[in-house]
């Protein structure tokens, strides 16, 4: 009986480190595509732009060249 009592707490724990691990992902996975938003609205026209680039292939290597 004790043993079982001892993997029950054991079980328990591992459940609310469980659960705090899982809050931090999700804060993680929400900050990450803040991120990449503000990324995105920052730079992303740049890089579409070089991406885009009429010139001979690699564009961004005659873009950053310059």
């Amino acid at each position: 009986m004790a043993s079982l009592q001892k993997l029950c707490e054991a079980t328990e724990q591992q459940a609310c480190e469980a659960d705090k691990m899982h809050g931090n992902a999700a804060r993680g996975i929400d900050a990450l595509r803040t991120l990449n938003k503000n990324a995105e609205t920052r730079h992303g026209g740049v890089y579409k732009a070089v991406a885009d680039s009429s010139e001979t292939s690699p564009a961004e290597r005659a873009f950053y060249a310059r």
